[in-house]
This record gives C-alpha cells, sequence and structure tokens, in this order.
C-alpha cells in the first residue's frame, strides 16, 4: 500500500473480530450521572444509568429532589430492563447519594462491583 501523503504507511493488520462484550445485552460496566433541569416550578433531576458499551441509557429516574431514592430507582429501572453480567462494573462519583449504605446495599444485592475514581478524577 502506498504511502499517505504524510509519509504514513497504512496498517496492513486486518481488525479482529469482536469479541467483547458488546456482542451480548448485558449490562457489564455502567455509569451514572445527575442532570438537574431548571423547570418552571423550580429544579428537578434526571439520574441515568449508562451503559458503558453500548452508551444507551439502559435506567433513568425523574424527581424533584436529589436524594438516595432517585438513584436507587435508576438503578432499579436498568435491572428490570437491562440482564446485569455477574461481577459487573457500576462507576460513579463520590456523591452522598452513591456513597450511602442504602445504595452501596442495592449494588451489593444486584451482584455488581461498586467503582469510584479518586477525589476530582471523574
Amino acid at each position: 500500500m502506498r504511502p499517505d501523503r504524510y509519509g504514513r504507511r497504512p496498517n496492513r493488520a486486518a481488525a479482529a473480530p469482536c469479541t467483547s462484550l458488546q456482542a451480548y445485552p448485558l449490562l457489564a460496566a455502567s455509569v451514572a450521572t445527575i442532570a438537574g433541569i431548571q423547570a418552571w416550578q423550580g429544579f428537578i433531576y434526571l439520574a441515568t444509568v449508562i451503559d458503558c458499551y453500548s452508551k444507551k441509557v439502559v435506567g433513568w429516574s425523574i424527581a424533584d429532589h436529589m436524594r438516595t431514592e432517585l438513584v436507587e430507582d435508576a438503578l432499579k429501572n436498568a435491572a428490570a430492563t437491562t440482564l446485569i453480567a455477574p461481577d459487573a462494573i457500576w462507576h460513579s462519583d463520590r456523591g452522598s447519594v452513591y456513597t450511602s449504605d442504602d445504595f452501596r446495599a442495592l449494588v451489593t444485592s444486584l451482584g455488581m462491583r461498586s467503582y469510584m475514581g479518586r477525589t476530582g478524577v471523574c
């Protein structure tokens, strides 16, 4: 193959077939986020669970408060609509809703592992 205009030669190796969990409808790794949305009556909060492999929202919850129940409902919604792989990773920031005893018990009961980045790195 000829080099491009910068003198780089294309990689001749063929791409390997996809063998990751992308081919399976399992939630193996997920991230969580909460967004505050300003409405006419004040703020409403949207908690989402995003599958890291498909980049799809697999669970969500909306409420007028940002308490543990908000993220618990989002994770329960994801568990009701998606198969969760054994020992799946749950990644979130170090917010109080994600570090509460009730939420961590829910993550453990669903067979997931909780992972949080260092403070300031998320």
